[in-house]
């Protein structure tokens, strides 16, 4: 199984949640950190300072694609997850999380200072109309 897990507001909000979760994960599993920052020199360092210190990759975008137009990081991250080809993608964005390929099973990490889930649920059940039946 292949694990995409973004850097930041995802590990960098929960460090010693990541720390000890990519550790037990990479025994079994493949742990791609897949991050939108300059080098992956950077996610090193800061993946470090998290005491993270094994993943199986580490996935930023490179100068051309950092100055195409209509580059986004959604897009570039749904680039990866079919590169890779990922099954799980753990993100705080839902905008990337919505951009992975149907295949990828997606988690979530939301912040409710960002995110009012309640909002949120009311906003999709609109959108679907779903009838909740109580």
């Amino acid at each position: 199984m292949k694990i995409g897990v973004d850097l930041d507001y995802t590990i960098t909000e929960m460090p010693w949640f990541f720390e000890s979760l990519i550790e037990t994960l990479i025994k079994s599993y493949q742990i791609h950190i897949i991050s939108y920052r300059d080098t992956q020199q950077e996610v090193i360092e800061e993946l470090r300072k998290h005491k993270i210190l094994r993943v199986t990759q580490i996935w930023v975008p490179s100068q051309a694609e950092f100055d195409s137009e209509g580059h986004s990081v959604d897009k570039w991250n749904g680039k990866m997850a079919r590169q890779i080809p990922l099954n799980v993608m753990i993100d705080d964005s839902p905008e990337v999380l919505s951009a992975m390929p149907s295949t990828v099973k997606r988690l979530w990490l939301c912040d409710s200072s960002i995110f009012n889930l309640k909002s949120c649920i009311s906003a999709l059940r609109a959108d679907i109309r779903i009838e909740i039946i109580r």
